[in-house]
């Protein structure tokens, strides 16, 4: 096991590539970092799914928003690349 980050240099080495991405860390983690290196693993029609709290706030543009959906307390953002 090893953590997002060591996981996502090794994947980017790799060239590796997914048609969805699904994100559910802690809603207390600054996520930004993070979903700045997803770009380069995401495949030309592939999404990425973050789950993180109604309450936090993110300004993503490396990606294009699709959607976003409210369940409760949680927010789904749907991202794809431009």
């Amino acid at each position: 096991q090893q953590d997002a980050q060591t996981a996502l240099k090794r994947l980017t080495k790799e060239k590796e590539q997914f048609d969805i991405i699904y994100i559910d860390p802690p809603y207390s983690l600054d996520i930004l970092p993070l979903l700045e290196k997803i770009p380069p693993l995401l495949a030309s029609d592939g999404i990425v799914i973050l789950e993180q709290s109604k309450k936090a706030e993110i300004d993503f543009s490396l990606l294009e928003k699709i959607e976003e959906r409210h369940f409760g307390d949680t927010t789904l953002h749907f991202w794809q690349l431009q």
